[in-house]
């Protein structure tokens, strides 16, 4: 899926140094100008790299929630848990 303006990245902010949602504002010639969501900063980054950090961070996030599932079944949002 290809990086659209008015769409959003997880992508590390290399100011404020968080991982965090930026808006896409433009794309052109193979980069793609971000926004931070957190500082506000704005960012120039290659289109691939791009598109390499959301996969790794998209499959480290299903690697979370997996070994989440696999140790919380049986546990609902039930009180005093």
């Amino acid at each position: 899926m290809e990086p659209e303006p008015g769409t959003t990245r997880i992508y590390r902010c290399p100011v404020c140094q968080v991982d965090t949602p930026h808006a896409v504002r433009a794309k052109r010639a193979g980069r793609i100008a971000l926004k931070c969501s957190n500082c506000d900063n704005g960012s120039l980054v290659d289109q691939g790299e791009l598109q390499l950090y959301q996969h790794r961070w998209e499959d480290e996030l299903r690697q979370i929630l997996d070994n989440l599932g696999a140790h919380g079944e049986g546990r609902g949002g039930d009180e005093g848990e």
